[in-house]
């Protein structure tokens, strides 16, 4: 449950460089109860909503970027280069009701490019720092999915919420062969089917006093109140990828079925103690 209002200008300049200045204002209603203690935020547990107000400065440079235009809206084709996003957000204390200080910056990369005749691959990787102590739920909280339906923008074995963190990166890698094995085959030559092979990595810390504040008063992590029981999963914690044990999946699939859909099977290679959402999953998308 989520009341969201926001206010944004965006200029776009030469040769890719585009500003974006945000106004944000969130209220949020967590179906569930939360726990969050800390000396400068006394909020009293169970917590019933979040409320904050950022201001959030965007910077994005896509060198020779195309776009397909219209009166208003126009949609990217992309970049030959590395498109770069840097976000800085601040989160101010007392502005509508706001309950937090804090900052955040946000760092993402996104490229692609060919490997001979093995096809192309494409890489996005993100990174980023926030400073103050803040709810989970403020916090990073890698994307999970729990679909059936592939997403490349997320961990599609990582379940909502499970991996939190206040410093964090990732990298999501996936290599599309275009046919390289199957144009071996003469019947799948003539289906024109296509690999497509995925790993994503995450990793990330989380400080004490994050750690710390968001326990409740007799020192559990319960964060989910009592779902717990409802899920049955009474020893569910928020969990943080480290350097020594990170978050890993790896997928393999095929694309270009009937020209539209595609099929992925997700395996999760670490962190396997804990139950993960579905591993194969399908999608639809156009290849030109």
């Amino acid at each position: 449950m989520v009341k969201n209002a926001e206010i944004t200008y965006a200029r776009d300049w030469k040769y890719g460089w585009s500003n974006k200045l945000t106004l944000n204002h969130k209220i949020l209603q967590p179906q569930f109860d939360f726990y969050f203690l800390d000396e400068q935020n006394p909020l009293t547990p169970p917590d019933s909503t979040i409320t904050t107000t950022e201001l959030k400065f965007n910077t994005r440079f896509a060198y020779k970027e195309k776009f397909v235009s219209g009166k208003f809206l126009r949609a990217s084709l992309g970049s030959d280069y590395p498109i770069v996003n840097l976000t800085y957000t601040l989160g101010v204390k007392g502005i509508l009701n706001s309950e937090f200080n804090y900052h955040r910056l946000d760092l993402s990369v996104y490229d692609w490019f060919y490997i001979g005749p093995m096809g192309y691959l494409s890489y996005n990787f993100t990174a980023g720092k926030i400073f103050g102590n803040l709810p989970f739920l403020l916090l990073h909280n890698f994307p999970g999915n729990e679909t059936y339906f592939f997403n490349r923008y997320a961990f599609n074995r990582m379940n909502d919420y499970e991996f939190t963190a206040d410093t964090y990166a990732s990298l999501l890698l996936t290599h599309h062969f275009e046919g390289v094995f199957f144009n071996r085959i003469p019947l799948l030559r003539k289906l024109k089917l296509r690999e497509v092979v995925t790993a994503k990595v995450a990793v990330g810390s989380l400080s004490e006093k994050n750690r710390n504040a968001n326990f409740d008063t007799d020192g559990n992590y319960r964060n989910f109140g009592d779902l717990m029981d409802k899920w049955d999963l009474p020893d569910w914690k928020i969990q943080t990828p480290s350097l020594s044990n990170p978050y890993v999946e790896v997928g393999v699939g095929i694309e270009n079925i009937l020209r539209i859909f595609r099929v992925d099977v997700v395996w999760r290679l670490t962190h396997t103690d804990k139950p993960a959402s579905p591993g194969i999953r399908t999608g639809m998308q156009l290849l030109f």
